[in-house]
């Protein structure tokens, strides 16, 4: 789906209340207490343009086109490598409860949402950044000022060392070295 400002014209109210409502899914892991990170990047003008917050206005970014997929995520990453550089503080933080997190009283805008990685020795889960339009279009062309996204997860093998298995294993390194010096 384009990301896009054009075609909102007097249509959209730009001091609607809003929200954004993320859900988690992963079989049937508990995304409970996992911490999600909101940034305010542009709000949305009287004349439907997006101006960039004052916390981001120093990146050379063009967001009030019509952009591809590939685009977004080139604009995703600028933004995200933006934040990690300069260690920007989100404007709103909250934890998944129920694998959901909802924030509200926001004003139509563009945002941009993080999620921490979960890292322990059973699960390791990573999440897909986003950058949300708000209000956007539903698929009959309706605009929706509550945003309902579900956050794409991904899974991968747990990096703990000191997990059980890998404990084990350097205890049979250990003990073996030992034979072989008594040996």
């Amino acid at each position: 789906m384009p990301f896009s400002v054009y075609g909102l014209s007097n249509e959209v109210d730009i001091n609607r209340d809003s929200s954004i409502t993320l859900n988690y899914f992963y079989d049937d892991y508990d995304f409970t207490s996992t911490n999600v990170k909101l940034y305010y990047i542009a709000s949305l003008t009287d004349d439907y343009n997006y101006s960039l917050s004052s916390i981001f206005s120093s990146l050379p970014l063009n967001i009030n086109i019509d952009i591809n997929e590939e685009e977004l995520m080139i604009l995703s990453n600028t933004i995200n490598n933006y934040i990690e550089k300069f260690n920007v503080i989100e404007s709103l933080s909250k934890k998944v409860e129920n694998n959901r997190v909802i924030f509200s009283n926001l004003l139509p805008g563009l945002y941009f949402v993080k999620t921490d990685k979960i890292n322990n020795s059973k699960y390791s889960f990573s999440f897909e950044n986003a950058l949300i339009n708000v209000p956007s279009r539903d698929i009959d062309g309706t605009l929706n000022y509550d945003v309902i996204i579900n956050s794409k997860v991904e899974e991968h093998t747990p990096s703990n060392p000191n997990t059980y298995d890998n404990i084990k294993g350097y205890l049979y390194i250990f003990v073996g070295s030992i034979i072989g010096i008594i040996l």
